[in-house]
């Protein structure tokens, strides 16, 4: 493995190797002396006719010592030289702002200024596939291409010949059947990766989890097997929590009803992949693949109907689950009801035709030229929902400042896109007022006290409320005892789950396979 940054890349890399021997950075011979005397002994160990393989980085960005494609062709030819047998190209970055070797994450917030020519390929086959082709060009043994592929991005390198075989990493996490559901021709019920950076760096005491595949390393715990008693299942919520539970619970040969007091499944998730955007991250996957397997499974989905107790009980359920959300509460501030202060409830509201009109990536785009938002702009709440929406708002042009009364920014941000995103807004001059307690909101903006005891006011046109959800217990209090069995799915459970997307649909899945 001579690739992203570890131990022997660091001798072939410029960028890495210091070195004052003959395994120096002083030539193209002493760089590769390692690898290849590793071959040679493996070579050795093992035969000739054994299939031994190499990965390595066929093009580096961010610094004037990184390797460039006519480097690493050079290098190729060198590896295929010692007898591997093929190679795997991969690629590796470095800047200011943490670029780490997965292609995915430095056009996050937005992109410097060095790898601004690179978007084309990042957005066309792939960051990592011209350095590919000219390998591929200069070798006779097998190249693989890797990096942010899909089954139609990956048939077309293969056709016009820049590589000879194609690889995927997260992809098979997010779905282990990818393979055989390509050759089946089943695209719609592929579980699609949204390169949210969930998997990258767990935290501690933690195992490493999927987004999209709740499964993931777990297998046995998440297997959704057949019920051993068929029962009437009324889930409540058409969100990611509710689909998924709907979804595994149908699976598992339960009659199952979905009620959604809105014209259309997807709960939050369009107006998330809204202010998201797709270009980076994209959670448009997460409501298509839902949406089609609910549509495809013997669902009642009931659109347009809000379920009351009374309708609840009327279909007599075995099994209730409650998926409708947590609550986005106003915090009680005087002011609070002015009209220059939004919360994500009344933004929710707001684009709510326009995102049924146009779409999450086109009205993401139509926000950029109209915006109906003051100039300066007071967030409060500085963890994922305010963090994303100060991204959304300066890249809008926006004077951002950030309300937060811990003295901890972002949380529920995975690391990969945090380590970015927090230089970023110092950048651009997002201010961030930690440790703050929010005492009135006014015309003028909103009156702070400063974890210093100094009353100030923080100066905007617009407030907006931006904090995590609270538990809504309601409905589950209105209907429990009167069903044998009643459960809360996804962030209706407020903190104890989480806002994440990625809480809903394991807890979906959870409960899906335990009714």
């Amino acid at each position: 493995h001579c690739a992203h940054g570890y131990y022997l890349e660091s001798f072939v890399s410029r960028v890495w190797n210091r070195r004052d021997d003959r395994y120096g950075p002083q030539s193209l011979e002493n760089r590769t002396r390692l690898p290849l005397e590793i071959i040679a002994g493996l070579r050795e160990r093992l035969g000739a006719d054994y299939p031994l393989g190499l990965r390595m980085n066929g093009q580096e960005w961010g610094s004037d010592k990184g390797l460039t494609i006519a480097e690493t062709v050079a290098i190729a030819k060198t590896f295929e030289g010692a007898g591997v047998r093929y190679i795997s190209v991969s690629g590796y970055g470095f800047g200011r702002l943490p670029f780490r070797y997965l292609p995915d994450y430095w056009p996050y917030p937005e992109p410097e200024e060095h790898m601004k020519p690179y978007l084309k390929d990042f957005m066309g086959d792939g960051l990592l596939i011209p350095a590919a082709a000219a390998i591929k060009q200069a070798v006779n043994i097998p190249v693989i291409a890797v990096g942010r592929l899909d089954e139609t991005k990956a048939e077309k390198i293969l056709e016009e010949g820049k590589a000879d075989l194609v690889a995927f990493g997260r992809v098979l996490w997010a779905d282990p059947e990818f393979p055989r559901k390509v050759a089946e021709g089943r695209i719609e019920d592929i579980v699609r990766c949204t390169r949210c950076g969930t998997c990258e760096d767990p935290p501690a005491g933690r195992p490493r989890r999927c987004r999209v595949n709740p499964a993931m390393g777990r297998e046995s715990l998440f297997a959704i097997r057949p019920a051993e008693r068929k029962k009437k299942v009324v889930v409540i919520g058409g969100g990611p929590a509710g689909m998924e539970t709907a979804r595994v619970a149908a699976l598992r040969g339960h009659d199952v009803t979905l009620f959604e007091k809105s014209s259309r499944l997807g709960g939050k998730l369009p107006l998330a992949a809204m202010i998201k955007g797709v270009d980076v991250e994209d959670v448009r996957p997460v409501i298509s693949y839902l949406t089609t397997q609910v549509g495809k499974l013997n669902i009642k989905v009931r659109l347009g109907e809000e379920a009351t107790p009374s309708k609840i009980l009327a279909e007599k359920p075995d099994a209730v689950v409650i998926a409708t959300g947590g609550l986005y509460r106003l915090p009680e501030l005087k002011g609070v009801e002015n009209r220059n202060v939004a919360g994500v409830n009344s933004l929710s509201k707001q684009v709510k035709l326009p995102l049924l009109v146009f779409g999450p990536e086109l009205l993401n785009k139509l926000t950029k030229v109209f915006l109906p938002i003051g100039k300066r702009v007071a967030i409060i709440g500085g963890q994922i929902e305010g963090l994303q929406g100060a991204v959304f708002l300066r890249k809008r042009g926006r004077e951002v400042t950030v309300l937060e009364p811990s003295e901890t920014f972002g949380k529920g941000i995975p690391p990969r896109y945090l380590d970015r995103l927090m230089p970023w807004l110092a950048k651009k001059d997002v201010r961030l007022l930690g440790g703050v307690a929010c005492d009135q909101i006014t015309d003028q903006g909103v009156v702070i006290t400063t974890k210093d005891n100094q009353r100030k006011l923080i100066e905007a046109d617009t407030v907006m409320v931006l904090l995590s959800q609270e538990p809504d217990t309601s409905l589950f209090e209105a209907i429990k005892g009167s069903v044998k069995e009643v459960l809360c799915a996804g962030s209706v459970n407020g903190a104890q789950v989480g806002s994440l997307i990625v809480n809903a649909i394991e807890d979906g899945r959870r409960i899906g396979c335990n009714i």
